[in-house]
């Protein structure tokens, strides 16, 4: 997954959460890097900051202390002036994971390995 500002082109990749479980319609909240100063990942209500999820430290999101613990992912951070973005990927082909906001705002991420359930997190 990559996600982040294209600073030369615009684009802009986050994920937004959907309407409700059963409505995939665009809902209210969305997880992006805003790249003002030090770039930082906020969660929006709308276009209002919600929760900041504070800056990169290296290892994670400062606000997101169990990536710290996650043994299952490689992240990549890039700011330069092209772009701004985060890259994870998995480091054994068997786990599938997956980011989502959801329609009250919790972001999760919920990882697998051999279709079972091995790690999760909620934040805020």
């Amino acid at each position: 997954m990559k996600y982040g500002l294209d600073r030369r082109t615009g684009v802009d990749r986050f994920i937004t959460s959907w309407k409700s479980s059963d409505d995939p319609g665009s809902g209210d909240y969305s997880q992006r890097i805003d790249p003002t100063g030090f770039p930082q990942l906020f969660l929006y209500k709308g276009s209002e900051k919600w929760w900041r999820v504070g800056s990169w430290t290296g290892k994670r999101w400062s606000g997101t202390p169990k990536m710290t613990i996650d043994i299952y992912s490689n992240y990549i951070f890039v700011n330069n002036q092209d772009e701004v973005y985060l890259v994870f990927s998995v480091n054994d082909s068997s786990i599938l994971t997956r980011v989502i906001v959801d329609g009250s705002g919790l972001v999760q991420r919920f990882t697998w390995k051999n279709q079972e359930k091995i790690w999760t997190w909620t934040t805020p």
